[in-house]
């Protein structure tokens, strides 16, 4: 089984993903946008594509990743369950939230040993803006209901016979209550944008939505207590304006306090530096509405609902508009000055971290399919499709362009791929895929990958020594040309002293290269020559390149000096243990002494041709010579033991000669059996010639 390389290979596309700014980090009263929010209730899905090293291959393993979950008291409420999974490896884990809101800390580990590794997966259980329409009706200080008949009045159409709002669209000549330039309202996005905008907002629950809502509720309350200024009591307005300042709070109060001072401060140790001047103006526009009630209600106690405290509420309804002009609301641009357009500054910036990743492919063989895969992940590591399909470019090995602007194919949101036909003649080397991403409009991503085209492996074998005698050497191979198209091979041999010694570098005995076209599946054989200076032990090497891969054979072998003859009882020039052990001796060495008794067949029965005098003379001298030679070498070193018994094998040989010539002077006879004792004694310390004893008889 495959495992993970989680240093460069891990595709964070999990559903719930980590915002890289801490903007809306709250624990009690709003989800943070820095981690992905579940409802109350609702089972939340959570999950990671996992593939193999290759960056490709999903694993779709059982029980290859587990999933654990800490609520925030502290207690595990999932302790490393296995995590479902689909084929393409896709590892989820659908969590039921319960009723305790606030951050519950999860990860995800995948594989075992030391390649296991864990994803941070914190999220909040707490309401989404999806479920802040139905908190804001329920909350027992609104007041919406005061004002009589009004929604009624609205909907009915005996009082608004001409509202069209569910209807019609707002027209290109029309424009939005409070909108006095002649600038055209735009129609509403497509409904698949909206889809993705409200996406966003379910994944955002921000203390900024929650003092558009108090500002909004103080404003609707002082409008009512200004409607009922001449029918209500002093107490009244009094107790209306307390609720006020309740909503708006104390500058005293904590980040953690449900108060508009409180959720302010929150902002300011949240928010970038760069926003501390408008949340400063948006802090002192509190205060200022804090004191304009104080006053009110101190000049209503003091004269009841008089004119100057009527007065001093408008003072206090003027100084909450101010407020909520810069509070702003949840339908401000990005240019809007306000605390609602600086923070869809900052949303905007953030949603726009995207990250292509482009499939590692190695290797290809000329006349394979090159497959590449793009993966595009938002900001929350989702795979999501971009503004635009990823256009792929390929250059060959000597940056010609074979393929440009080339669509990828989709397969899912966020997932693409591009397959290319490698032809058999391509060019063999480095390659590189260009991936151009438009993520969004005005914002391109390019990523780039380098992988290799391999063409017509060779394969090559030495097939024999041919010639081993100094100077020169000679081996016979043959090359094989294993691809799928022709190709011009080169290739290089040596010979060398050392076995682990390559070709090439200067220090080889002997060095050459050339170069061969094979067409497919041909094979070529050819004999190498080279030369070495001396007799010994050698290494013959070939080697065949193709592209930057290469294929090699090796072949140990003796140099023989000229002249020199194996068997001649002498252990000459260029002969060793290796080469010739019939007259250097055996490698192995040994102990030496005692003697031997050697028999040898019978010879054959056919009469061999007859001799002279002469020859026979002659041939007696040979061996005489022979003899005189091994008794000088009995005087060595007992180690040269072997060689005395190599030299008696060649004597043999020559009796065996001799006794068919001699045969061959006599009459013609049954058959003639030879037999022979060579008894060789180890040499006395004080007596250095040696003593040995031949004994011929014939029948």
């Amino acid at each position: 089984m495959k495992t993970i390389n989680w240093k460069t290979k891990i595709l964070m596309a999990g559903f719930f993903g980590l915002f890289s700014v801490l903007i809306f980090a709250k624990a009690v009263f709003a989800a943070s946008a820095l981690y992905p929010i579940c409802e109350p209730g609702t089972s939340c899905a959570f999950g990671e594509f996992i593939f193999a090293d290759d960056g490709y291959t999903p694993i779709a393993t059982d029980g290859f990743c587990q999933f654990t979950v800490t609520d925030p008291t502290d207690a595990v409420l999932v302790n490393g369950d296995n995590m479902s999974h689909k084929s393409d490896g896709w590892y989820y884990y659908n969590f039921s939230a319960p009723a305790l809101e606030g951050v519950y800390r999860s990860k995800i580990c995948c594989d075992t040993g030391s390649n296991r590794r864990c994803l941070d997966k914190t999220f909040v259980v707490g309401t989404s803006l999806a479920g802040l329409p139905a908190k804001i009706w329920s909350y027992s200080s609104r007041t919406l209901t005061s004002l009589g008949a009004l929604a009624a009045d609205i909907w009915n159409n005996a009082f608004a016979p001409n509202r069209t709002l569910t209807s019609r669209q707002i027209g290109a000549d029309e424009y939005l209550a409070g909108v006095s330039t002649s600038t055209v309202v735009n129609q509403v996005a497509s409904a698949a944008q909206a889809e993705n905008l409200q996406t966003e907002l379910d994944a955002v629950k921000s203390e900024t939505d929650l003092i558009y809502g108090d500002t909004q509720s103080i404003s609707s309350e002082t409008d009512v207590l200004a409607a009922k200024w001449g029918s209500s009591s002093a107490a009244d307005i009094i107790n209306g304006l307390n609720s006020v300042q309740a909503k708006v709070g104390a500058s005293t109060d904590a980040t953690s306090s449900a108060t508009i001072f409180g959720r302010i401060k929150y902002l300011q140790g949240s928010l970038p530096p760069s926003q501390s001047a408008l949340l400063q103006e948006v802090y002192d526009l509190a205060s200022s509405t804090l004191t304009a009630a104080s006053e009110t209600q101190a000049e209503l106690g003091y004269h009841g609902t008089s004119t100057t405290a009527y007065a001093d509420l408008r003072l206090v309804k003027s100084a909450i508009n101010a407020l909520a002009g810069n509070v702003g609301s949840p339908a401000d641009s990005t240019s809007t000055d306000s605390l609602f357009g600086r923070i869809k500054q900052v949303r905007t910036s953030q949603q726009k971290v995207w990250t292509v990743y482009l499939s590692n492919v190695q290797q290809v063989l000329a006349g394979n399919t090159y497959r590449a895969k793009i993966w595009i992940l938002n900001n929350e590591s989702v795979p999501t499709d971009p503004y635009n399909v990823p256009l792929i470019t390929l250059d060959d090995a000597s940056r010609n362009i074979v393929a440009q602007n080339v669509a990828a194919t989709r397969i899912s949101a966020g997932i693409y791929e591009y397959t290319y036909n490698v032809a058999g003649t391509a060019m063999q080397g480095n390659w590189e895929t260009q991936a151009t991403t438009q993520v969004e409009p005005g914002k391109t991503i390019e990523t780039s990958g380098y992988w290799e085209v391999q063409g017509s492996p060779a394969q090559v074998k030495i097939n024999s020594i041919t010639d081993n005698t100094v100077p020169s050497i000679s081996a016979n191979v043959i090359f094989t040309n294993e691809g799928l198209a022709g190709y011009e091979y080169q290739y290089e041999w040596c010979v060398v002293a050392n076995q682990n010694n390559p070709c090439g570098g200067g220090d080889d005995t002997f060095y050459s290269s050339a170069a061969k076209y094979l067409d497919a599946g041909q094979n070529w054989t050819t004999d190498l020559s080279g030369t070495v200076p001396s007799g010994g032990t050698y290494y013959f090497k070939v080697v065949v390149y193709y592209g930057t891969e290469k294929s090699g054979a090796s072949q140990v072998f003796s140099a023989i000096v000229p002249g020199a003859s194996c068997g001649d009882g002498i252990c000459g020039s260029g002969e060793n243990c290796n080469n010739c052990s019939a007259d250097c001796g055996y490698c192995a060495g040994g102990g030496g002494g005692g003697g031997s008794i050697a028999t040898v067949p019978a010879p054959a029965t056919n009469v061999p041709p007859a001799v002279t005098s002469t020859e026979n003379s002659n041939l007696f001298a040979d061996i005489w010579t022979a003899i005189k030679g091994i008794l000088a070498r009995l005087t060595g070193l007992e180690t040269r033991a072997d060689t005395l018994t190599a030299g008696i094998s060649s004597l043999e040989d020559k009796f065996s000669d001799l006794n068919n010539r001699v045969v061959s002077l006599l009459k013609p006879a049954p058959p003639q059996i030879i037999q022979r004792q060579v008894i060789v004694r180890k040499p006395i310390a004080t007596v250095p010639t040696p003593r040995a004893k031949v004994r011929l008889e014939v029948r």
